[in-house]
């Protein structure tokens, strides 16, 4: 395989309210990932247990726990995984996507808080403050968790750093409009970073209250979705292609114009029509 290519699988897998199952199921799908050959396994937000269910429980070392048994499953593989959790200091919970393999164990906080739709995660959660960028031979992975995929900054400032990939794992809401709005968001923010953006979401099941949407997806960096799941489990393998980015990036060079002009902000003009 060469060093422009990144194969990727995305696990739509379905999470309960036992910590210990829902370990081993997380173990299984970075295997079936490894078996499907990929180099990095994706799994969804919140995978210790889904929204809709109490965090109060949470034991404060049970992040360290599912840290070390998700490594050793990674190391084994010889696959770099990312997985959904929750990690708890004393009282503060945090909403972290695990990477972990090869030696590595980093994390990445929830920066932008589900406060929308009635629904308020800052409640129990606090919120991160940094971005993390992987670098994986050619190509550069942003993060995001969920909520982030509204805000288009959070992914143009991570694409401006060098970020081609972006992935986002969710436990995505359910309601209304929320699949045309997650559909839409992921194709949006593909097309603001010229970037492929690969949405990692819960399967739906009967212990979430109103989350788990499913439909995970890949989106071109042209806006094109290239695959995408229905609601329930299942799995997306995909072949990333360096080269198609840099011929996206050269047709449509909206970051190397942000590099030139939008480094200040506009001025504004108003103007009072009655």
């Amino acid at each position: 395989m060469s060093g422009s290519e990144l194969v990727i699988a995305l696990e739509q897998i379905a999470l309960g309210p036992s910590f210990e199952d829902n370990l081993l199921h997380c173990l299984s799908a970075i295997r079936r990932a490894a078996a499907a050959g990929a180099q990095v396994a994706v799994l969804p937000e919140a995978c210790m247990r889904p929204f809709g269910l109490p965090l109060q429980d949470l034991p404060e070392d049970l992040y360290a726990t599912w840290t070390l048994a998700l490594q050793a499953c990674a190391q084994e593989l010889g696959i770099l995984a990312l997985v959904g959790l929750f990690r708890r200091e004393k009282k503060a919970f945090y909403n972290t996507l695990l990477v972990t393999g090869d030696n590595l164990t980093e994390g990445y906080d929830k920066r932008h808080l589900y406060d929308a739709f009635g629904y308020a995660e800052s409640s129990e959660i606090c919120a991160g403050s940094d971005c993390l960028i992987l670098e994986l031979g050619d190509f550069s992975l942003g993060l995001g968790l969920c909520y982030d995929l509204r805000f288009p900054e959070h992914f143009i400032a991570m694409a401006l750093q060098g970020a081609n990939v972006l992935i986002v794992c969710a436990d995505w809401a359910q309601g209304p409009g929320k699949l045309e709005q997650w559909r839409l968001l992921a194709q949006a923010r593909a097309l603001d970073c010229t970037s492929y953006l690969l949405a990692c979401g819960q399967a739906c099941n009967d212990w979430q209250k109103g989350f788990g949407l499913g439909h995970s997806l890949v989106v071109h960096p042209s806006g094109q979705i290239l695959e995408e799941l229905g609601e329930g489990e299942g799995e997306l393998v995909l072949s990333l292609d360096g080269d198609e980015i840099s011929r996206v990036r050269e047709a449509l060079p909206v970051l190397s114009w942000r590099h030139r002009h939008s480094l200040a902000q506009p001025g504004i003009r108003r103007v009072r029509l009655r």
